[in-house]
């Protein structure tokens, strides 16, 4: 009788132990896309929420308004930047090879790498000044369509 007890209580302890390792691994999805995503808040500007993941070598950062409406994603890597489909991506814009924040503009973010800064026609994306030789942006201008051509970096 007291080994038909020891079995039911491993077993609903393995239960336990499976259904807590599936809770931990939602708590820590990034809701990329989301109006108040499961990370810290590490905006520079009251103004604006910003947040940041990193998976498997890649940074995710979500901007959005004080409201929490997304404004803008998108992923960088040593190597290269993709623009994500959120919020307005006509209004953002990338270029990596630049240090030069627009005239006026205020700083959303910097993590030492990129900087976040919002000027008066939308968002832009700047390598850090004092990371931008780190970064190497994407020359999408010659890469013809051509899948290899697209990746490769300058």
């Amino acid at each position: 009788m007291y080994m038909k007890y020891k079995r039911i209580a491993a077993v609903v302890a393995a239960v336990y132990f499976v259904a807590g390792l599936f809770t931990i691994e939602a708590a820590d999805a990034p809701s990329l896309g989301s109006n108040w995503p499961n990370s810290a808040d590490v905006s520079r500007s009251a103004y604006h929420h910003v947040y940041r993941w990193q998976r498997q070598g890649v940074t995710y950062i979500q901007v959005n308004s004080a409201s929490g409406q997304p404004e803008l994603a998108f992923a960088y890597t040593a190597t290269g930047s993709l623009l994500l489909p959120v919020g307005d991506p006509d209004k953002v814009h990338i270029d990596l090879s630049s240090t030069t924040a627009p005239l006026g503009g205020q700083s959303i973010f910097d993590d030492g790498m990129v900087s976040v800064v919002q000027g008066a026609t939308g968002f832009n994306v700047i390598a850090s000044p004092t990371n931008s030789s780190q970064l190497r942006a994407m020359d999408e201008s010659t890469c013809n369509g051509d899948p290899i051509e697209c990746s490769r970096v300058n």
